[in-house]
């Protein structure tokens, strides 16, 4: 059996940052708080996936390895976001956009609703309904991402999307 060179597998990271680096910035995103710094939990990903090219290239499904790594650094990010909010160590709120100031509001509001009622959701079924739902992945993609079993993958986002429902009912005040 010839094993890989490590120079193909970091070959092929360049090749998955090219073309998963704009929607893993949204999935991270929506697997954080909302002044989380993105990108520099991106910048790890792909750090740790420098770390471990022999990884990627006996990953049966490269994007959904590629996502786990960024699933586990969101975890570990939010773990220590907790901790500094209890420590009343939180970040200073995000600046307001230039745009119209009646649309941008509009947008932040929505955004800030959708971002709380996912925080709302416990760590593991907020990233099986982020990745099926917003990224498009594959049950059996999500398993090999998180870990999981195929049927607790699907037991996951059945109760998370119950959740988020009920918790954009709770904070919008009517049935979505």
């Amino acid at each position: 059996m010839v094993m890989p060179r490590a120079d193909d597998a970091t070959a092929e990271v360049h090749r998955l940052y090219r073309e998963t680096v704009g929607p893993l910035r949204s999935t991270l995103k929506r697997l954080t708080w909302s002044q989380a710094d993105v990108d520099d939990m991106l910048q790890d990903v792909f750090v740790a996936a420098l770390d471990r090219p022999l990884g990627l290239v006996k990953a049966q499904s490269p994007r959904a390895w590629l996502y786990g790594i960024a699933i586990n650094i969101a975890s570990e990010r939010n773990r220590r976001h907790k901790l500094r909010r209890f420590f009343g160590l939180d970040a200073v709120p995000e600046p307001v956009a230039p745009d119209s100031p009646h649309a941008a509001l509009e947008q932040r509001e929505a955004q800030a609703l959708v971002q709380a009622s996912l925080e709302a959701l416990s760590a593991k079924k907020r990233a099986v309904l982020v990745l099926y739902e917003l990224e498009g992945f594959s049950g059996e993609e999500i398993a090999l991402a998180v870990g999981a079993p195929v049927k607790t993958v699907w037991t996951r986002l059945y109760h998370a999307r119950r959740e988020l429902n009920f918790e954009l009912e709770k904070r919008v005040g009517k049935p979505t």
